[in-house]
């Protein structure tokens, strides 16, 4: 899942950068600590209740019927949706790499400033991140419901459970790294006030 792979990176970078500019005044400091931490926890809690709302489908692997209708359950769910896509994450994310290249001018600081740039232009090559982490989620809904289908057919084939696990375990996966970047970054940063 790409686009969460690289809001984890970005929020790594983000928070290494923070970490090591002790030399910011006080108050900018303590305003790029506060939206980091915040939209760290924004993805967690999206990321956490995701994972939560897999547990079902995972539950049901052994029974391609039920199995079925959990895909199908879990691909039509708003509430998850709506979850997983924090809005405005994108203007968030970018707004803090401007105040971060703001406040880390390099005739100022010896920060590499570049590495912001870098994220920067990773962000806006993705285009407009929120419809990117939506679309990714909605292509991961797409997958499950065709898996469903497949399920549900007169004759399915033997391999379909085990192809759904591959996908959300593909998908969990990705989740649980971001959760654990965003908590890892968060906590640094806590720790280096």
């Amino acid at each position: 899942m790409w686009v969460v792979d690289a809001l984890k990176d970005t929020l790594a970078a983000a928070g290494r950068v923070i970490e090591s500019a002790a030399k910011v005044q006080g108050p900018a400091r303590t305003e790029l600590k506060n939206e980091l931490q915040s939209i760290c926890s924004k993805c967690d809690m999206a990321y956490s209740t995701v994972l939560a709302r897999l547990a079902p489908v995972k539950n049901s692997c052994s029974d391609a019927a039920k199995l079925a209708v959990e895909l199908r359950t879990l691909a039509a769910d708003q509430q998850t949706r709506a979850a997983f896509t924090p809005q405005h994450l994108c203007g968030e994310v970018d707004g803090l790499l401007m105040k971060l290249q703001s406040h880390l001018d390099p005739l100022k600081y010896s920060i590499d400033v570049r590495r912001i740039g870098v994220l920067r232009q990773s962000l806006e090559t993705m285009g407009h991140f929120d419809d990117a982490i939506s679309d990714s989620y909605d292509g991961f809904a797409r997958d499950l419901d065709r898996i469903a289908t497949e399920l549900q057919a007169p004759a399915p084939p033997a391999d379909r459970a085990a192809y759904a696990m591959e996908v959300i375990e593909e998908f969990e996966t990705s989740l649980v790294e971001a959760v654990k970047q965003a908590r890892g970054t968060k906590a640094k940063i806590l720790a280096s006030v």
